[in-house]
């Protein structure tokens, strides 16, 4: 059950464009949890597009059919959690499993 309203919280954030907070709401839930699915989240987070700030998006709002404008994301930053994420999961000694 918290685990949805984290998810749901990080979801507002994001549309909201506020991707320093989402990062910051992403650290504090890899100290309580550092489960996988996390650490995959965060990643796939700073990887994507989100909406631009409110405020860039109420700049724009005077042409009514202009498509939201997007925020690109950034790879270098995503690879970067992904190798905390491996290092933190390692420490822990969980396995490597391979499917083929």
């Amino acid at each position: 059950m918290p685990e949805l309203l984290w998810k749901a919280y990080i979801n507002f954030e994001t549309e909201e464009g506020e991707r320093d907070k989402v990062r910051a709401l992403y650290e504090r839930l890899i100290k309580i949890s550092g489960h996988v699915k996390v650490w995959i989240s965060y990643a796939t987070f700073e990887a994507e597009p989100i909406p631009a700030s409110r405020a860039v998006r109420e700049e724009a709002e005077d042409d009514e059919e202009a498509e939201i404008p997007m925020v690109d994301g950034d790879p270098v930053r995503a690879r970067q959690v992904f190798e905390r994420a491996y290092k933190d999961l390692k420490s822990k000694g969980l396995k490597h499993e391979v499917s083929c």
